[in-house]
């Protein structure tokens, strides 16, 4: 029960602390370059759209794994007589 909790969790804390922290690493790198806020924006735009795909791609593969043996999928058996 408390799985899907902490499945839940984990995501949410990914979602959140991955864009941020790379939107600090192109601050640091807008600083030193004096590109402000071109790497700061760029980068997380990335982690944001690089986040997404990857939990869109997980569930996919969760969904295909969960349904592989459903009654649905299954082909029927040749009925002899």
């Amino acid at each position: 029960m408390w799985q899907g909790f902490g499945d839940g969790l984990s995501q949410a804390v990914e979602l959140a602390v991955t864009p941020v922290l790379f939107a600090l690493l192109g601050h640091l790198l807008d600083g030193r370059f004096g590109v402000r806020p071109v790497l700061t924006v760029t980068f997380f735009v990335f982690a944001v759209v690089g986040s997404f795909l990857r939990m869109w791609f997980h569930y996919l593969a969760r969904s295909e794994a969960q349904d592989r043996d459903k009654a649905w999928n299954r082909t029927p058996k040749a009925v002899t007589r």
